[in-house]
């Protein structure tokens, strides 16, 4: 089992270096297509409405200015990816521009994806793209990796960590995460805070083991920490460890308002986290 296409959005206000590094090297190791994508909102569509009253030479004077600096940015960003799949030795990839809601694109495109990667550093340094990005993770029919803002390593996906919660978004993301689980040479399987006995983890561990190798699994008691911060520091025990887990399994204004793990590992992760709804 291999992911055949990665999505990856551009973002022109933030640095995605690392979430481009991140998405070839999976491609390299799946052998997969890279489809960049830069997704702008379509501004000057309803420019007669927002500036009702103006006359109409300076309207259209307006939308000729929005719409070529529009096209600068989808040609910088076009240039920026493919000068990461260069530099990457990827010849498989291609990139596209839409102009229309930004989440509304990216979410239709994830449909035609494997899985989708997504910078952290965007979400964390502007606001707009915070609102995009639980957009994708709480509507997408496909799995999202969140990348941190540090270099790949080169052990990239040799261990995986299931972060285990008996609910459809764990089960969800570990069928997501099956093309990382087979080629991985270890995985651990962790629950915080929920002993709940060990038979529902063994038999996790056994399905597991069908698809992975050297599979474990463990309860780690609550520290009274961020159960967020727990699972990154277990993952980021060994070099290369990618974290799977569910997204939002409370409600999404609830995450939003009172905090929890999908919220916080979008704002703190600094490995790889792949999430699924």
């Amino acid at each position: 089992m291999s992911f055949r296409r990665i999505l990856l959005p551009m973002n022109a206000e933030s640095d995605i270096s690392q979430a481009a590094d991140l998405a070839f090297r999976l491609a390299k190791i799946h052998k997969a297509q890279v489809q960049g994508i830069f997704p702008q909102d379509d501004e000057w569509k309803n420019y007669w409405l927002d500036n009702y009253g103006l006359n109409a030479r300076d309207i259209e004077n307006q939308q000729l200015k929005t719409k070529r600096k529009a096209a600068e940015a989808a040609r910088v960003a076009a240039h920026a990816f493919n000068e990461h799949a260069v530099r990457n030795g990827v010849k498989d990839a291609k990139h596209l521009s839409t102009f229309d809601h930004a989440s509304r694109s990216l979410i239709e495109h994830t449909c035609l994806a494997d899985v989708c990667i997504l910078a952290t550093s965007a979400s964390r340094s502007d606001q707009y793209w915070r609102f995009v990005s639980r957009e994708l993770l709480s509507q997408s029919t496909r799995p999202v990796i969140l990348a941190p803002d540090r270099p790949v390593s080169n052990e990239l996906g040799n261990r995986v960590v299931i972060a285990w919660k008996q609910s459809a978004e764990a089960c969800r993301a570990i069928a997501a995460a099956m093309p990382i689980i087979e080629r991985a040479k270890s995985v651990l399987i962790v629950s915080v805070g929920q002993n709940k006995g060990e038979k529902p983890l063994l038999a996790l561990q056994d399905y597991v083991s069908l698809h992975g190798k050297n599979v474990e699994s463990t309860v780690v008691a609550s520290t009274g920490e961020e159960t967020g911060e727990q699972l990154i520091d277990l993952a980021a025990e060994e070099p290369g460890s990618i974290l799977v887990a569910g997204a939002f399994s409370h409600r999404r204004w609830r995450e939003e308002v009172f905090g929890g793990v999908t919220d916080f590992l979008l704002r703190n992760a600094d490995i790889p986290v792949l999430m699924m709804h």
